[in-house]
């Protein structure tokens, strides 16, 4: 892929943010995904967190805290995650988005930088056409549905 291909899937020139959360302001941030949803549903996509939700269920009691996983183990409400975001999401002011209690906030490069460096240190085989699209599954991004 080249660097105008990567422009065009991530031309937001957002700045990447690696702060710490407690278990509970990600469980947090996980319900706040469905604030101001609309009809179609838009998923937070968590690379290292996997977690079950429920459509039905009313808003704030969409996920169940003991179906997070990170880093395949039980989310622990009580410890300190560090988590990278985009300030977008930390930042997002129609939301009570919790990025936004997050501490020690370190800003860096910007969300373009991350894809390209990400891009870079995939195996070569995978940089050919003939490789097809990633599997996200495959980097923890599992949200299953009940």
């Amino acid at each position: 892929m080249t660097w105008g291909e990567l422009f065009a899937i991530q031309p937001f020139g957002n700045y990447m943010v690696t702060m710490k959360m407690t278990g509970a302001q990600i469980d947090q941030a996980l319900e706040e995904q469905w604030l101001y949803q609309g009809t179609a549903v838009k998923m937070l996509q968590i690379s290292g967190v996997s977690y079950g939700w429920s459509a039905s269920a009313p808003l704030g009691s969409k996920v169940d805290p003991a179906s997070i996983f990170v880093g395949g183990v039980p989310l622990d409400l009580a410890a300190v995650y560090t988590v990278t975001a985009n300030n977008f999401l930390r930042m997002a002011a129609t939301t009570s988005w919790s990025f936004k209690d997050a501490t020690d906030k370190l800003i860096w490069g910007s969300d373009l930088d991350a894809l390209v460096d990400l891009r870079r240190a995939a195996p070569a085989a995978d940089h050919s056409a003939a490789a097809g699209p990633r599997d996200a599954s495959a980097v923890g991004r599992d949200h299953g549905q009940s």
